[in-house]
């Protein structure tokens, strides 16, 4: 691709969606300039398609037999993955919950939802990691698939001027847990992160492209004039 791009002359780029945006860099630039303090701790998590990303209930399915499509080449498909014998289930969208064939929701979304947080913060790679799951997973029997719930823990060590930081990711039927520091109107986000600070929290829907909202608002009764508009509760929206 960066060589037809360069023989065609065509500007091309290459990004992580919400990376790309400015609602990221603005993010960031709140965090930086100590909108909610210092930062000790994030929820972030995924409640989306979890049929999808937890495919115990094929299990039973497993044993029938089907004939490969045509149009198939199933050995080049299982790659480097093992020998099995093909099944409809996996394929074409359905692999994504399938241990051996993928990295499942956590793979799939924490790279976008944890991104500002990894940016703002310069986090690094964790010291530790922990993952529990819903009590009902047996990694014998499912060991091909992925819970219903995983709730996983990193800690990551002071950095630079930070101190430490705990990032507890949620995916599937384990929610991301509701603050108090939210009005009865705020809801937590099914998909997106609550950034916590010694002196208030964040709460990033998605990528931060979408909304941020700051509790309790630093801005409160400022609307600053700029291409983003910050109401009164410290939500934003677009204006066009």
């Amino acid at each position: 691709m960066a060589k037809a791009a360069r023989e065609h002359k065509v500007i091309t780029q290459l990004g992580n969606q919400g990376h790309s945006a400015d609602d990221i860099r603005l993010f960031c630039e709140w965090i930086w300039d100590g909108a909610i303090g210092n930062v000790t701790e994030i929820h972030a998590g995924c409640d989306a398609l979890k049929a999808l990303y937890c495919r115990i209930h094929n299990l039973p399915s497993l044993t029938e037999n089907h004939e490969i499509p045509a149009e198939l080449d199933w050995d080049l498909w299982l790659g480097p993955s093992g020998c099995r014998k093909f099944h409809p289930t996996y394929l074409p969208f359905q692999w994504r919950g399938w241990m051996p064939f993928s990295t499942g929701c956590i793979g799939d979304w924490i790279c976008h939802i944890v991104d500002p947080s990894m940016w703002a913060l310069d986090l690094g790679a964790p010291s530790t990691v922990r993952t529990e799951v819903d009590g009902d997973y047996d990694p014998e029997k499912h060991g091909d698939f992925y819970p219903s719930a995983s709730t996983v823990t990193f800690q990551f060590p002071a950095r630079n001027d930070r101190g430490p930081v705990k990032l507890v990711w949620h995916d599937s039927n384990s929610r991301i847990p509701h603050t108090e520091l939210l009005s009865d109107e705020q809801k937590v986000p099914g998909v997106g992160a609550i950034v916590y600070g010694d002196k208030g929290a964040s709460c990033t829907a998605l990528t931060a492209r979408e909304i941020v909202t700051f509790f309790p608002s630093p801005w409160a009764g400022i609307v600053p004039r700029r291409s983003r508009a910050f109401r009164a509760s410290g939500t934003i929206s677009r204006t066009g």
